[in-house]
């Protein structure tokens, strides 16, 4: 679904299990809409990470402030509930990938730097896959 779509899913829905995502080498992106009581409008969560490197980057958008990158993705619902997703939001790149995409390797169990490129083809090329 496009962004339009996603954004309506979270309004209708009021939960923000509708992601987008795209890794860039080893950097991946979220965007995560999510729909606020108080405020009556939807806003664009975004999370940045590393793969197997720790640390990442949170902020928000309004609906006026969305960045091209998010306009640009196929979103898809989180195979997680909204509580998971918090959850799983504040955990290295490579989980949050792992817990995204359904089948993905155990980053756990990437053990060398070859495990480790491979873990990242393999997410590259599945969610080239995916969004076609």
């Amino acid at each position: 679904m496009d962004l339009h779509a996603a954004l309506q899913h979270a309004q209708e829905q009021q939960a923000a299990t509708v992601v987008g995502l795209q890794i860039h080498g080893r950097t991946i992106e979220v965007y995560r809409p999510r729909f606020s009581d108080i405020e009556g409008q939807c806003r664009v969560e975004y999370h940045e990470g590393q793969l197997f490197q720790h640390g990442y980057e949170r902020s928000s958008f309004s609906r006026d402030q969305i960045p091209g990158d998010a306009m640009d993705l196929d979103y898809f619902v989180a195979p997680l509930s909204e509580e998971e997703l918090d959850s799983v939001f504040a955990q290295q790149g490579e989980m949050v990938v792992h817990r995204l995409l359904e089948g993905a390797p155990d980053p756990l169990q990437c053990a060398s730097p070859r495990d480790k490129a491979a873990f990242t083809s393999w997410c590259i090329s599945t969610l080239a896959e995916r969004n076609g």
